[in-house]
């Protein structure tokens, strides 16, 4: 009996990285502004009024960078322990 086809590998994946999906939801933000007018954001407030305290910024950049065509600010937060993304919208 010829064993060829049992010893051929399945073929190549893609070697994609994962990307998780990301859904946008509108929330309200909690800012304070230094004196140089930079927004450091403080919490959010979801939908049915409970507040969550950003732990902490770990990123600024512009939001043209992460996705083309689009403007304004990126803000990499942790919140509750996890990294979430908020972005103000400038379009």
């Amino acid at each position: 009996m010829n064993n060829h086809r049992q010893n051929q590998r399945p073929p190549a994946r893609s070697r994609r990285p994962h990307v998780p999906h990301t859904e946008r939801i509108f929330v309200k933000v909690n800012t304070l502004f230094d004196q140089t007018g930079m927004v450091m954001p403080q919490s959010i407030i979801w939908k049915d009024g409970r507040i969550f305290p950003i732990g902490k910024v770990e990123d600024f950049r512009l939001a043209s960078t992460l996705e083309p065509g689009r403007t304004g600010d990126c803000y990499t937060v942790i919140i509750k322990g996890e990294r979430k993304y908020l972005v103000l919208s400038t379009d």
